[in-house]
């Protein structure tokens, strides 16, 4: 066996940050996924993602952001503001 000397260099990784929640829908909700643009108050449109699930849930996801992530994920920490803005998405959806 050949041990080798030279340490590996391991690219960078990024990755994105991105709230979500997990309502308690039953059957009440379609199986589609919606991939849908939101415009927020200030103008600015924002991608919000919702996926009903087999188990009577549905997983709401937007407003992700690109930041310095910590190398150990227990140290990822959620955006507040961000939260509470994607809380107050469904309340519009029809």
């Amino acid at each position: 066996m050949v041990a080798v000397s030279r340490a590996m260099v391991l690219p960078a990784i990024f990755g994105q940050r991105s709230p979500s929640v997990v309502y308690d829908t039953g059957t009440d909700v379609p199986p589609e996924a919606l991939f849908l643009d939101y415009h927020e108050e200030d103008g600015s449109v924002s991608t919000v993602e919702v996926f009903p699930r087999a188990d009577g849930s549905t997983h709401v996801t937007a407003f992700s952001d690109i930041v310095p992530l910590p190398l150990d994920p227990a140290f990822v920490t959620p955006d507040p503001n961000a939260i509470d803005r994607l809380q107050a998405v469904p309340a519009t959806f029809d």
